[in-house]
């Protein structure tokens, strides 16, 4: 026969062991969620241009919201690409101009495009709506601006040099000089403007 005094351990002893039970459960579920949550996930490769192989593409830019592409083909213009549905228009790119690097002004209005024509270096703002292209560094290569857009760091035909010039082309000064010793390229600023790597 059980008596009262036994009764008190025995509930005691079941919630004990329901506590420890739902706690287990508890743990499990908020690592099965975690883990789903914050598991490397593989990345998804998704093809956005569909290019002949004689137009192929040769640089690409996504916009620094990711809205739209800017990319260059070999045999043609660069294009604009609205990432949401896909419409795709030219953009006013200087006649011949084979595209090597295309990089975002941080307003998203203007591509700085870097190339050749008639095999000559150079770099152009594009706007993305209204004008016209502008050479700002003839023979010069690997564009990039500033983020706030007032400068233009970019190298020498050879890669032997980095320079920093105004976005119009203006006040142009040698930064860098490496010759016989190094050669630049792929050039980045740092987010407060201060330094290129």
């Amino acid at each position: 026969a059980i008596t009262r005094k036994d009764k008190p351990r025995h509930v005691k002893a079941w919630l004990w062991v329901s506590g420890m039970a739902a706690c287990v459960v508890c743990g499990f579920l908020v690592w099965a969620i975690t883990a789903n949550v914050f598991a490397p996930k593989e990345p998804l490769f998704e093809q956005i241009t569909m290019q002949a192989s004689e137009n192929r593409v040769t640089a690409a830019a996504l916009s620094p919201n990711g809205e739209e592409l800017a990319f260059g083909t070999l045999g043609g213009p660069a294009y604009l690409r609205r990432m949401s549905d896909g419409f795709t228009r030219p953009l006013r790119t200087p006649r011949g101009l084979q595209v090597d690097r295309i990089a975002w002004f941080s307003d998203s209005t203007r591509v700085l495009a870097s190339g050749t024509i008639d095999h000559r270096d150079g770099v152009w703002v594009i706007p993305l709506s209204a004008g016209e292209p502008n050479l700002i560094g003839p023979e010069g290569k690997d564009g990039v601006p500033s983020p706030d857009g007032t400068q233009i760091a970019l190298t020498s035909a050879d890669g032997a040099t980095i320079s920093v010039i105004g976005v119009n082309g203006e006040r142009p000064r040698q930064i860098r000089d490496g010759r016989g010793t190094s050669w630049f390229s792929a050039l980045l600023w740092s987010p407060d403007g201060k330094r290129i790597s």
